[in-house]
């Protein structure tokens, strides 16, 4: 992907230097291209190399111009350029008005003949936008460092809502760590004026079709879908990020079946193993689907430490990392970019759009799915290994009480049993407390607000930060699951397709049953990869990162974060995720001067040993 750039309004000029200002913070997005017209200067970045997909372009005509970046689908794919030129015309057709497109397309419009800008940005979050209001000019980019670059944009930080963005997310997804840059929310369209500042909803999730019944007609259809999203993508033979799990070994088979690609060794895989971690070693299942697909692959072996990553997360994301995955990811980036692979498929957000199982119970049996919903408990009883009450009081009793009833009994029993929050960790202090309680007490979902919340706010920052990660590695990562057709045909399933078979993403496994090997298709846990940070840690490591920074406040404290870490042998995954949070907030609201930099972010200090793996080529 790369990047638009935008400063509009009376202190524009000189705007074409305060834009070169502006790309330089973010190099990896591409070379600048500007246009200037009545009092603004709009640009894109462009590389030399991209997917057709998300290739920028920049149109301009009759006072009218446009950035955009990515795609619209129909009634042909047309992208970069030809994008552009599409909202122009559709623009001067509505007289003016908003221009909803179908597909993955973000722009930046700006009408010079009646002073108004326009921002859109595409409904699955993954072109982000962001900008900042001055006064009298307006500075819009596609990252926040970008618009922290431009001329007279204040660094002050949001000091009492980081804890709170990190941890709960905000409703609308707008909000960044930094007083003066808003974010434009998917599927959203902006549009400032001398006369007003609007704000207009370009696509909402779709309703539920209860009435769809056929699961193997269902099956065939996402089969169908994720090929054309892989086509639609990129025409070009690339790579694609594989685990042992469903979602990148089903793109990849989409892949290869759709396009005609098998066996020809045009499409490389790049994995992760851990020879040394074998609870989340996944080559085996990686060689089984590269032998069934005709892959070729290579192999790198992460060698993460505990918190060796906290500076450059902080200067990479302008913030803490949404998901602490950098050092697991970034040594398949480097190894990608090493063997010459610049384009990557990518298997997120199958997780989220096929197996969000939000109030899966109670909606089976409003659905009158009684079958599915009994196969279901049994699956999640073997998975979990939980006895039966324990899965009626989490299961059944919602489907009995309501979801809405039980979250209020759940409060008040949590602020009876402990007012402090007792799923904090000892070493919290007031206000981390304060917002693991708001996060704990948030509303449990019904099963339809569940899927709409796969395209919700935590959705949006994930893929952002999946892109920033692929750029700064010099690589680009394609993201089939976020086709907004695929996209659309998930969230409408109802629950009793969604999870045939009684199983997390049972359709998913039904559509590509006999393409994939058994032992991918019938697995029914994957771990977590972070969990080996916790295995990896010493008690040196641990306690160095209570000396990186003192956080400020009344966040942590810090003699019982010193003592916790002197034992952390029992520390979980989830404790271990949030004192990562906690110590990159501290980076973050520390004093500027001392504030990292987003310097050298293409040389993470994770090791990564690359070895080339068998399978037919």
């Amino acid at each position: 992907m790369s990047g638009i750039l935008a400063i509009v309004g009376n202190a524009a000029h000189p705007g074409k230097q305060a834009l070169e200002r502006m790309a330089a913070a973010a190099p990896n997005r591409g070379d600048l291209q500007t246009i200037d017209l009545g009092g603004a200067c709009i640009g894109v970045q462009v590389r030399p190399w991209g997917a057709a997909s998300s290739r920028p372009g920049l149109a301009c005509r009759d006072g009218v111009v446009v950035a955009a970046i990515g795609a619209v689908h129909h009634p042909t794919v047309i992208s970069g350029r030809d994008a552009a030129e599409a909202i122009l015309d559709r623009y001067h057709r509505e007289e003016n008005g908003p221009v909803f497109l179908h597909g993955s397309v973000a722009y930046v419009l700006w009408d010079s003949t009646c002073k108004q800008l326009v921002l859109q940005r595409d409904p699955v979050g993954m072109r982000p936008l962001f900008y900042c209001c001055q006064p009298e000019s307006w500075v819009i980019a596609s990252e926040v460092k970008q618009v922290l670059a431009a001329p007279g944009i204040s660094r002050e930080i949001l000091r009492g809502g980081v804890l709170d963005v990190c941890l709960t997310q905000t409703p609308d997804g707008t909000t960044t760590f930094y007083e003066q840059v808003a974010a434009v929310a998917a599927g959203t369209c902006l549009r400032f004026s001398r006369a007003a500042t609007t704000s207009v909803k370009t696509w909402k999730p779709p309703d539920i079709d209860w009435q769809r019944k056929d699961t193997r007609e269902c099956a065939d259809e996402l089969r169908r879908l994720l090929a054309q999203a892989v086509a639609r993508e990129t025409t070009d033979p690339t790579a694609i990020l594989l685990s042992g799990g469903l979602d990148s070994t089903a793109v990849a088979a989409a892949a290869l079946v759709g396009n005609n690609w098998q066996n020809d060794g045009k499409l490389t895989a790049i994995s992760a193993v851990y020879p040394h971690h074998p609870a989340v070693n996944e080559d085996e299942l990686i060689t089984q689907t590269a032998e069934r697909l005709g892959l070729r692959v290579l192999r790198c072996e992460p060698k993460p430490r505990p918190f060796d990553s906290l500076h450059l997360d902080v200067a990479l994301h302008d913030g803490p990392a949404f998901g602490p995955f950098g050092t697991n990811l970034r040594p398949m980036l480097q190894t990608a970019y090493r063997n010459g692979h610049r384009i990557l498929f990518d298997g997120h957000d199958g997780d989220g759009l096929l197996g969000c199982m939000g109030g899966i119970v109670p909606a089976l049996a409003s659905a009158g799915a009684w079958r599915v919903a009994a196969r279901y408990l049994k699956e999640y009883r073997q998975v979990t290994g939980k006895g039966w009450h324990q899965v009626g009081r989490r299961l059944i009793l919602p489907a009995l009480v309501g979801h809405r009833m039980r979250h209020a009994w759940q409060v008040i029993r949590r602020r009876m049993r402990n007012p402090r929050n007792h799923n904090s960790p000892c070493w919290a202090g007031s206000s981390l407390s304060h917002s693991l309680m708001k996060r704990s007490e948030a509303q449990i979902s019904s099963w339809p607000e569940a899927q709409q919340d796969v395209v919700g706010p935590i959705g949006w920052a994930c893929l952002e930060s999946l892109e920033r990660e692929a750029l700064a590695a010099g690589v680009e990562l394609l993201h089939p699951f976020g086709d907004l057709d695929l996209v659309e045909f998930a969230l409408a399933l109802p629950p009793h397709i969604k999870a045939a078979d009684g199983m997390a993403k049972g359709l998913l496994r039904q559509a590509f049953r006999g393409r994939l090997p058994d032992t991918v298709l019938n697995r029914r846990t994957k771990l977590l990869f972070n969990s080996l940070y916790v295995e990896a840690s010493t008690p040196e490591d641990m306690l160095a990162a209570a000396q990186i920074i003192e956080p400020p406040g009344d966040w942590v404290d810090m003699n019982s974060l010193r003592t916790r870490l002197a034992h952390a042998s029992d520390m979980d995954h989830s404790e271990r995720m949030l004192l990562q949070f906690v110590l990159e907030a501290s980076l973050l609201t520390s004093p500027a001067a001392s504030r990292p930099t987003p310097t050298a972010l293409s040389q993470p200090s994770t090791a990564a040993l690359v070895t080339k793996g068998s399978g037919p080529a």
